[in-house]
């Protein structure tokens, strides 16, 4: 069974990030998570891009600040594709 893409981003970011699933809030941030730091971030773009098919820009780079803005831009590339 094919995971949904909040089930995708979440696993690519606990696998990056290293934060075990059952830990992960939307709170868990760039400035709060000690093992998230810019190469994990640069890590995390690049996955999501080829996970997803998508280009991030820089200003969606810098957002993307914790878990929820990472989900939040993702998610609107997708939209962005159905539409």
């Amino acid at each position: 069974m094919e995971k949904g893409p909040h089930q995708r981003i979440e696993k690519i970011f606990c696998e990056i990030i290293g934060v075990r699933a059952s830990d992960l809030t939307d709170e868990i941030g760039y400035n709060t998570h000690e093992l998230w730091d810019s190469l994990k971030h640069l890590e995390l773009v690049a996955a999501l891009e080829e996970a997803f098919g998508i280009t991030l820009d820089m200003d969606e780079i810098v957002e993307m600040e914790d878990f929820g803005k990472v989900r939040a831009v993702v998610f609107s590339h997708l939209e962005e594709g159905a539409v």
